[in-house]
């Protein structure tokens, strides 16, 4: 199933003209839990101060939130689902889920997708400003100032009880932030003019950027209960 919004306004007059608009989507996985729920916004705005200069500024905010599922590996869903006997029901008449009659290591697939958590975090945020000034008919220079940020988050828990791996290993839970920011900015000089049925163009310019990423995990093991 798949949810989806979008707007957009636009307008202006002879000096200005502006653009807003934003998402909204909602979709579901094929696997039990998976999905993903994302916001998202964006501004630009461009204003001609003058004749020779023209300004402008692009604004992005993005927000997601990311349910995974653990589908490969020793403890994946994946496994389970094809080595899962068809005749076992999902769950027992007590309500508890059913495992594998013949091999017990082999967990119903539901109730790791259910009791078992893995979700990403996300906010990303984006915008740039610039200056176009133009002279001497022929010559143009621009400026521009691009900025972006992504911060994350990522949580893990697996019950102590319901499955397999947690078992093994008493329960685990992880968290991990990390954050990616980069920056860039361009100057470039144009020229362009037409000689009768020629034209020539001509590009200069220089442009700096860095990029710094940073992160923080802790993980535990070890838990006596689920009420965590």
């Amino acid at each position: 199933k798949t949810t989806n919004y979008q707007f957009g306004v636009s307008g202006g007059d002879e000096k200005t003209n502006y653009y807003l608009s934003g998402t909204y989507l909602n979709q579901e996985g094929v696997v039990m839990t998976n999905k993903v729920e994302r916001y998202t916004f964006k501004l630009n705005l461009d204003h001609k101060v003058s004749k020779s200069l023209k300004m402008g500024s692009s604004i992005g905010y993005s927000k997601w939130k990311d349910v995974d599922v653990d589908e490969a590996g020793k403890y994946g869903s994946l496994l389970y689902m094809l080595t899962g006997v068809p005749v076992t029901d999902v769950y027992n008449a007590d309500g508890t889920f059913a495992i594998n009659p013949f091999y017990h290591d082999l967990e119903n697939p539901v109730a790791t997708i259910i009791k078992n958590e893995h979700a990403y975090q996300n906010y990303k945020f984006n915008g740039n400003v610039y200056g176009e000034f133009s002279f001497l008919k022929y010559l143009k220079f621009k400026s521009m100032f691009g900025f972006e940020q992504l911060n994350s988050t990522y949580k893990s828990w697996v019950d102590p009880y319901r499955s397999v791996e947690g078992r093994n290993f008493k329960g685990t839970a992880s968290l991990v932030n990390s954050q990616t920011t980069f920056w860039n900015f361009e100057n470039t000089l144009s020229f362009a003019k037409s000689f009768n049925k020629h034209n020539f163009t001509a590009l200069v310019g220089y442009i700096s950027s860095e990029t710094a990423s940073e992160s923080a995990s802790i993980n535990a093991r070890n838990f006596g209960s689920a009420a965590v």
